[in-house]
């Protein structure tokens, strides 16, 4: 009859490998996560003096409008390095089907009065185990929410056969629990133009290829935001069809608030024949806001887009995208450099 010290190691141990795989793939996510973001600078020659109104209003990128709720002073539920070491159980409130293989999960923060603690572009780490193994599955994913938001953060995934995170995160349901760590280190950071002179603004080219729009749409999001900043943005996404789009409805809206602000070339790269009927229907607002193109997003409609521009007035790209379109745009030989935009004048996320 074994001991009962033997009985005690041989049933802690799965335990103990467990929490040591966890922490192992927790560290080696972080660590890489960390030394792959840099910060994001607009413009490295506009600097804001500490302390000033425009630097003020840019450290609170979302403040919120009701007078009861002050997000500058609110709790965090999230922050770094605390709970990249003691994850959040978070609660699921809201699972919405946004097309057919993409959902809008919305988990509950501790206290409504919280915010996520999660900056524009930043992201977190959803971690489960699966019963038969004993190294959890970490997968980062961006924020969608507002910052400010109190109470709730929104994350959107979408699904892929094969992954084990997306297929776990789609068989949520509202009443289950998520575990969740972050925010990871590196968010990035930006630097408003804040002239109200329209000649001295400056636009930045926002290049998405598919689910790779959630960074981009969370910092354009709050950029639009602040009013003290004079930047435009010309959002090009790489999509499959121009039906079910992700985020449309939230674009449309940041379109009629900021027609001065923002345009967006959707390049629709299947089933492009119902591209005129989506034409059609662009905000009537001003025509020019949004456009469907057939095709990918290539050399061709990078230059007509930066051509729509006022020249010389582009001064950054920001990429979030699949690894082959990544390689395309933004390698060594890439369109990206053939255009004139390279080293630090292209951040990829």
């Amino acid at each position: 009859m074994a001991s009962s010290s033997t009985f005690v190691t041989r049933l802690t141990l799965p335990r103990a490998l467990r929490f040591l795989a966890g922490a192992t793939a927790i560290g080696l996510v972080g660590a890489r996560y960390y030394a792959n973001r840099k910060p994001i600078r607009l413009d490295s020659s506009t600097k804001l003096p500490p302390g000033s109104p425009a630097s003020a209003a840019w450290n609170n990128l979302t403040p919120s409008r009701d007078l009861a709720f002050d997000a500058k002073t609110a709790n965090k539920t999230l922050s770094f390095p605390r709970n990249m070491v003691f994850a959040k159980e978070l609660s699921v409130v809201a699972v919405e089907q946004v097309n057919h293989d993409t959902k809008r999960i919305t988990l509950s923060l501790p206290s409504r009065e919280e915010i996520s603690g999660v900056s524009a572009g930043g992201a977190i780490l959803t971690q489960h185990t699966p019963s038969n193994r004993y190294f959890p599955v970490l997968r980062p994913y961006t924020t969608i929410s507002d910052p400010s938001t109190p109470g709730e953060i929104q994350l959107l995934i979408k699904h892929y056969p094969s992954g084990a995170a997306s297929t776990y995160m789609h068989s949520l349901q509202s009443g289950d629990k998520l575990t969740v760590r972050g925010p990871l280190p590196g968010s990035p950071t930006w630097t408003p133009i804040t002239s109200s002179s329209a000649s001295d603004s400056k636009t930045a080219l926002f290049v998405a290829g598919g689910t790779g729009i959630t960074p981009l749409y969370s910092l354009l999001h709050s950029v639009l935001k602040n009013e003290n900043d004079s930047t435009r943005i010309h959002l090009v996404w790489g999509i499959n069809t121009a039906h079910d789009i992700p985020l449309k409805k939230e674009l449309d809206q940041l379109l009629q608030a900021h027609p001065e602000k923002l345009r967006i070339t959707y390049c629709v790269s299947r089933d492009s024949a119902d591209i005129s009927e989506r034409q059609d229907s662009v905000i009537a607002t001003n025509n020019t806001m949004a456009t469907f193109r057939k095709g990918y997003v290539d050399r061709a409609v990078l230059s007509d887009v930066l051509a729509q521009e006022t020249k010389g007035k582009t001064s950054k790209i920001f990429f979030c995208g699949p690894p082959t379109m990544q390689s395309v745009l933004t390698g060594r030989k890439g369109i990206f450099k053939e255009l004139g935009f390279e080293g630090k004048d292209v951040h990829v996320f």
